[in-house]
């Protein structure tokens, strides 16, 4: 191969192998349930209907002290089982 110029082969080796130094994974985005309430629904839900949600443990979230996150994980997870519905 020409110098400088790397074949796919070698390209996807690189990429999985184990000595290459790796970029850590991008933690996800969080987010208030008050926003999450904006996201779902035409008009929005009511909050309190999110914080049930959590409480059943039909939502995934995270604890902070005082504050409660959801991960944009379980808004995506939300949206695709209310579309297949």
């Amino acid at each position: 191969m020409t110098k400088g110029v790397i074949s796919m082969a070698e390209q996807d080796a690189a990429a999985t192998d184990p000595q290459q130094p790796q970029s850590p994974p991008k933690p996800p985005k969080l987010f208030r349930p008050k926003d999450v309430a904006a996201q779902l629904g035409p008009d929005g839900l009511d909050v309190g209907i999110v914080y049930r949600w959590i409480r059943k443990g039909l939502i995934g979230a995270v604890r902070d002290g005082q504050r409660i996150w959801i991960p944009e994980t379980e808004i995506q997870r939300l949206i695709n089982q209310a579309t297949q519905q």
